[in-house]
C-alpha cells in the first residue's frame, strides 16, 4: 500500500426545502449616511455642514454626545436641540471597515426655521425574497443567497436587528432584456413574523425560525448537497409566483465554477420551464433564495439574474449558505449567538 488513511463516515446534513416568499426587514446600527445636501440658510447661502466635516457616504452614525442613535427620529431631536442652544455635536461614526472616529459638526439653521446637518440617512431596509432551507432540529434557516447591501452606498448593511415575515406575492413585473423584473410582494412589519435575522453574510441572511414551515412537495427533510455533487443538466427550483403557493419549475445547470471561497456566484442556471418563463420572463427580483434541487439533494439557490438574458442567472451552493448559517449537527441557539458576536 502507498499509504494508510483513517476515514470518518458521517450522515449527510438533512434540511427542509423552502421556496416561501418572505418579507425581509433589517434595522441598522445607528443611521446610515446615504447622501449629502446643502442647507439653505435665511440669508440665502448654501452650506454643507456634514459634507465639510469629512463624513462619507456609507458611514454609520452610532451616537451623538455619547447618546446612542437608534433611528432617524433620535438624530432629528439631537440636531434640533444642539441648534437651539448653539452647541456643536460630537458624532461617533463607524466606517465600512469597522473602525470608528469622531467628528464635530455644528447644526445650521435652515430658512424654514429648523436646524439641519445636510444629510440623507437611512435606519432600516425592507424587501422581498425567498427562504431557501432550514434545519428542523435547530430551527436555523438561510435565505436569499446573497448579502443585503444599501442601495445608495452599495455597501453591506451593518445591522442591529432584523426579522423575516410571511409575504404574499400580488403581482409580477416580468423581466426583459436589459430590464430585470420583480415580484410585487405585500407584507406587514411586525405581523406574521416567522423568524429573526442574526447574520447578513455574503451568501445570504440567516437566523432562527419561530415556527415550522410547510412545503407542499417535501414533507420530510432531504440531504444537503455538496458542490462536488452538482452536475450539468436538469434540476428543479421551488419558488412562489402567486399568493403564498410554492410551485416547482424546471431549470438547467449550465456551468459550474471552481472557486474555493464562499460566493453568491457558484454556478450558472437557465430557466427552461415554459410556465415560469411566460409569467416572469425568467429570473426576477424577489426570486433570490429560491432553492435548487437536483437528484434529491438541495444543492443551492438562485441569487442573481443576467441583465442581458434574464432566462439565465447565478446560484450559490447550499453548503456555503449552510456554513454561514451554522447549520451543522450539534449547533445550539447559544452557540449560534456566540458565533454571531464573533462575526460582528
Amino acid at each position: 500500500p502507498i499509504r494508510k488513511v483513517s476515514l470518518i463516515v458521517e450522515e449527510p446534513v438533512m434540511v427542509m426545502p423552502g421556496g416561501h416568499s418572505i418579507g425581509v426587514i433589517l434595522r441598522s446600527q445607528g443611521v446610515v449616511i446615504t447622501g449629502f445636501a446643502p442647507v439653505d440658510t435665511i440669508d440665502g447661502r448654501q452650506v454643507w455642514p456634514a459634507k465639510n466635516s469629512g463624513a462619507e457616504i456609507g458611514d454609520i452614525i452610532l451616537s451623538i454626545d455619547d447618546q446612542k442613535i437608534k433611528g432617524k427620529e433620535d438624530l432629528s431631536v439631537a440636531v434640533d436641540a444642539a441648534g437651539r442652544t448653539g452647541q456643536w455635536l460630537d458624532i461617533l461614526l463607524k466606517k465600512p471597515d469597522g473602525s470608528t472616529l469622531r467628528k464635530a459638526i455644528a447644526p445650521v439653521k435652515h430658512k424654514d426655521g429648523g436646524y439641519r446637518l445636510g444629510l440623507y440617512v437611512k435606519d432600516s431596509l425592507a424587501g422581498v425574497g425567498t427562504l431557501t432551507f432550514y434545519q428542523e432540529e435547530t430551527n436555523l434557516y438561510t435565505a436569499l443567497g446573497h448579502v443585503i447591501a444599501d442601495n445608495d452606498s452599495k455597501r453591506p448593511l451593518t445591522m442591529e436587528e432584523g426579522q423575516i415575515v410571511r409575504s404574499t406575492v400580488t403581482g409580477i413585473q416580468p423581466s426583459k432584456k436589459g430590464s430585470p423584473g420583480e415580484f410585487l410582494g405585500v407584507f406587514v412589519e411586525d405581523q406574521d413574523v416567522i423568524g429573526n435575522i442574526i447574520k447578513n453574510g455574503s451568501c445570504g441572511i440567516s437566523g432562527m425560525l419561530s415556527q415550522p414551515l410547510v412545503n407542499p412537495y417535501y414533507s420530510k427533510a432531504i440531504p444537503l448537497g455538496l458542490p462536488s455533487q452538482l452536475v450539468k443538466g436538469p434540476a428543479e427550483v421551488l419558488t412562489t409566483v402567486n399568493g403564498r403557493k410554492i410551485e416547482k419549475f424546471e431549470i438547467e445547470i449550465e456551468s459550474i465554477f471552481t472557486s474555493g471561497s464562499a460566493s453568491s456566484k457558484g454556478f450558472m442556471i437557465k430557466i427552461t420551464d415554459d410556465k415560469l418563463l411566460s409569467s416572469t420572463g425568467g429570473i426576477v427580483q424577489g426570486m433570490s433564495g429560491s432553492p435548487i434541487i437536483q437528484n434529491g439533494r438541495l444543492i443551492g439557490a438562485i441569487t442573481h439574474v443576467l441583465v442581458n438574458d434574464p432566462t439565465k442567472g447565478y446560484g450559490a451552493f447550499a453548503q456555503w449558505m449552510a456554513q454561514e448559517a451554522y447549520i451543522v449537527p450539534g449547533v445550539t441557539d447559544a452557540d449560534y449567538r456566540a458565533a454571531f458576536k464573533t462575526f460582528q
